[in-house]
C-alpha cells in the first residue's frame, strides 16, 4: 500500500462516523424535546463540527464519496454476478 493510499483512507475515515453522530444528535433531540416548552433547534442542542457554514465543500466531498462508493458497489456486485454465472456455466 502506498502512502498516498493511506492518506486517502485517513481523510475518508471522518465520513464513516458522521451518520452515527447525526443519529445520536437526533435521538438526543427526541429525548429532550418533550421536556421543553419550545423545541430546541437540532444544531443548537448538539452542535457538530460540520455544522459551521464553511463546511459546504466538505458536504460536497461527502456526496461525491457516497456516489463513488455506490459505483464501486455496483461494479463489485456485477463482477460477483458475472463470476457466479461463469461458475454455473462450468458446472453444467
Amino acid at each position: 500500500m502506498r502512502l498516498s493510499e493511506i492518506e486517502m483512507i485517513a481523510d475518508n475515515l471522518k465520513f464513516t462516523n458522521r451518520p452515527l453522530w447525526e443519529t445520536a444528535r437526533l435521538i438526543s433531540l427526541f429525548t429532550v424535546a418533550p421536556h421543553m416548552k419550545k423545541a430546541p433547534k437540532l444544531k443548537e442542542l448538539f452542535p457538530l463540527p460540520w455544522d459551521e457554514e464553511g463546511q459546504k465543500a466538505e458536504l460536497e466531498d461527502m456526496a461525491r464519496y457516497a456516489k463513488d462508493m455506490q459505483a464501486i458497489s455496483k461494479m463489485l456486485t456485477a463482477k460477483m454476478n458475472q463470476d457466479s454465472n461463469n461458475e454455473n456455466n462450468i458446472q453444467k
